[in-house]
Protein backbone atom coordinates (compact mmCIF):
# COMPACT_ATOMS: atom_id res chain seq x y z
CA UNK A 1 0.00 0.00 0.00
CA UNK A 2 1.71 3.05 -1.11
CA UNK A 3 0.70 6.12 1.61
CA UNK A 4 -0.93 8.83 0.82
CA UNK A 5 0.32 12.48 1.31
CA UNK A 6 -2.22 14.78 2.90
CA UNK A 7 -0.38 17.85 3.37
CA UNK A 8 3.03 19.19 2.68
CA UNK A 9 5.61 21.21 4.41
CA UNK A 10 8.51 23.32 3.03
CA UNK A 11 11.54 22.31 4.13
CA UNK A 12 13.62 25.28 2.95
CA UNK A 13 15.32 23.68 -0.09
CA UNK A 14 18.73 25.57 -0.72
CA UNK A 15 19.83 24.08 -3.74
CA UNK A 16 20.50 26.71 -6.69
CA UNK A 17 20.10 25.99 -10.29
CA UNK A 18 22.14 27.95 -12.92
CA UNK A 19 21.22 31.47 -13.17
CA UNK A 20 20.71 31.46 -9.37
CA UNK A 21 17.36 30.18 -9.15
CA UNK A 22 15.88 27.97 -7.14
CA UNK A 23 16.90 24.28 -8.72
CA UNK A 24 13.72 21.92 -9.47
CA UNK A 25 15.43 18.73 -7.78
CA UNK A 26 13.94 17.40 -4.83
CA UNK A 27 15.00 18.08 -1.60
CA UNK A 28 13.76 15.43 0.30
CA UNK A 29 13.83 11.46 0.53
CA UNK A 30 10.83 10.81 1.13
CA UNK A 31 8.65 10.75 4.76
CA UNK A 32 10.14 7.81 5.83
CA UNK A 33 13.35 9.11 5.41
CA UNK A 34 12.49 12.69 7.06
CA UNK A 35 10.63 10.94 10.50
CA UNK A 36 13.60 8.64 10.47
CA UNK A 37 11.46 5.31 10.14
CA UNK A 38 14.09 3.71 7.77
CA UNK A 39 16.83 4.10 10.20
CA UNK A 40 14.75 2.60 12.94
CA UNK A 41 13.96 -0.36 10.49
CA UNK A 42 17.79 -1.00 9.61
CA UNK A 43 18.42 -0.53 13.32
CA UNK A 44 15.21 -3.12 14.67
CA UNK A 45 15.83 -5.40 11.51
CA UNK A 46 12.95 -8.10 12.33
CA UNK A 47 12.49 -7.32 15.45
CA UNK A 48 10.62 -4.14 13.79
CA UNK A 49 6.86 -3.57 15.27
CA UNK A 50 4.34 -4.51 12.51
CA UNK A 51 1.72 -2.35 14.25
CA UNK A 52 -0.76 -4.89 13.35
CA UNK A 53 -4.04 -5.80 15.64
CA UNK A 54 -3.74 -1.90 16.72
CA UNK A 55 -6.55 -0.03 17.93
CA UNK A 56 -7.26 2.92 17.00
CA UNK A 57 -10.13 5.51 18.36
CA UNK A 58 -11.12 8.72 16.16
CA UNK A 59 -13.52 10.96 17.73
CA UNK A 60 -15.59 13.70 15.31
CA UNK A 61 -18.26 16.07 16.31
CA UNK A 62 -21.39 16.89 14.30
CA UNK A 63 -21.02 19.84 11.85
CA UNK A 64 -23.92 22.22 10.90
CA UNK A 65 -27.19 20.70 10.34
CA UNK A 66 -28.02 17.16 11.03
CA UNK A 67 -25.35 14.52 12.20
CA UNK A 68 -22.71 13.74 9.79
CA UNK A 69 -19.72 12.85 11.76
CA UNK A 70 -18.88 8.97 10.33
CA UNK A 71 -15.95 8.50 7.45
CA UNK A 72 -17.47 7.16 4.50
CA UNK A 73 -17.42 3.11 4.99
CA UNK A 74 -17.23 2.49 1.36
CA UNK A 75 -13.87 3.93 1.22
CA UNK A 76 -11.61 1.85 -0.10
CA UNK A 77 -8.79 2.35 3.16
CA UNK A 78 -11.71 1.01 5.36
CA UNK A 79 -12.06 -2.35 3.95
CA UNK A 80 -11.61 -5.16 6.83
CA UNK A 81 -11.81 -2.04 9.42
CA UNK A 82 -14.39 -2.28 12.31
CA UNK A 83 -16.43 1.43 12.69
CA UNK A 84 -17.91 2.06 15.82
CA UNK A 85 -20.16 4.35 16.00
CA UNK A 86 -20.85 4.95 20.01
CA UNK A 87 -23.01 8.30 19.44
CA UNK A 88 -25.25 6.34 17.46
CA UNK A 89 -26.09 6.19 13.73
CA UNK A 90 -24.72 8.90 11.45
CA UNK A 91 -24.35 10.11 7.85
CA UNK A 92 -20.79 10.58 6.19
CA UNK A 93 -18.11 13.19 6.61
CA UNK A 94 -15.86 14.41 4.48
CA UNK A 95 -13.49 15.02 7.38
CA UNK A 96 -14.11 12.33 9.11
CA UNK A 97 -13.14 10.44 5.90
CA UNK A 98 -9.65 12.19 5.47
CA UNK A 99 -8.94 12.12 9.16
CA UNK A 100 -9.55 7.71 8.64
CA UNK A 101 -7.45 8.11 6.04
CA UNK A 102 -4.56 9.69 7.27
CA UNK A 103 -4.65 7.34 10.53
CA UNK A 104 -4.47 4.13 8.21
CA UNK A 105 -1.45 5.04 6.23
Amino acid sequence: MQPRIVYSTFLGCTGRGGGGRPSAAPCCAGWKDDIGFNQLQSRLGPAMPTGADIKVAQIETSVGVGVNYLPDRTDAQFVCKSINPLSGSAGVSCHATTVGNTILV
